[in-house]
C-alpha cells in the first residue's frame, strides 16, 4: 500500500537521520582509525524508530497485540557492531542484550571482566539453559534481556505491544 503523507515524512526523516548517522560514523572511523593509541569503538542503536503503531501494523499486517514473543524481541532488537583501529578477532551474526554487550567489549580488548561481569555472564547461561529445558528449539531466545516488570493490562494480561 501507498504511504500517506504523515507516514512518507516520517519515513523521510528516519532515512534522512540514516544517511547522516551513517556519514557522521564514517567520520568518528578514519578519526580513530588516524590515531596511533589503540582504540576499540563500541557502535549500537538503542531502539526502533519512533513510527507509530499503525506504521509497524501496515509493515507486519496485523496488530502490535497480535504479534509473536519472537516478533516483538525482533522489534526490539539492538543492532551493534566493535571496531578497533588494531586487530580483534571478527564476528558476524551475534545478537544480544545490551546487557551483555559489555562484558563482549571488555572480551574483545583482552580486558578482564569484572565479578558483576562475571555474574552476568553465568546468570545468562542458567536462564539460556533453563529456558531450553523449557521450550521448544525453536522458541529458544537468542536474545536475554532484564526488566524489572512487564507492562501488563488492568485484567493482568501482558501488554506485548509494550515490550
Amino acid at each position: 500500500p501507498a504511504l500517506d503523507e504523515t507516514r512518507l515524512d516520517a519515513v523521510t526523516t528516519y532515512t534522512q537521520g540514516l544517511y547522516s548517522a551513517d556519514k557522521s560514523l564514517k567520520e568518528l572511523v578514519d578519526f580513530i582509525d588516524s590515531r596511533e593509541r589503540p582504540t576499540i569503538l563500541v557502535f549500537f542503536g538503542d531502539h526502533h524508530p519512533p513510527l507509530s503503531n499503525s506504521f509497524y501494523e501496515d509493515i507486519h499486517g496485523k496488530t502490535m497485540d497480535e504479534r509473536s514473543i519472537e516478533e516483538v524481541m525482533l522489534h526490539h532488537k539492538t543492532p551493534f557492531f566493535i571496531w578497533a583501529n588494531f586487530d580483534i578477532p571478527e564476528e558476524e551474526g551475534l545478537e544480544m542484550s545490551l546487557n551483555f554487550l559489555m562484558n563482549k567489549a571488555f572480551e574483545t580488548a583482552g580486558l578482564p571482566l569484572t565479578e558483576y561481569q562475571l555474574f552476568l555472564n553465568e546468570l545468562k547461561k542458567e536462564i539460556q539453559n533453563y529456558v531450553k529445558e523449557k521450550t521448544a528449539p525453536y522458541k529458544y531466545p537468542r536474545i536475554v534481556v532484564f526488566r524489572d516488570s512487564l507492562p501488563k493490562t488492568v485484567s493482568g494480561k501482558i501488554q506485548r505491544n509494550k515490550l
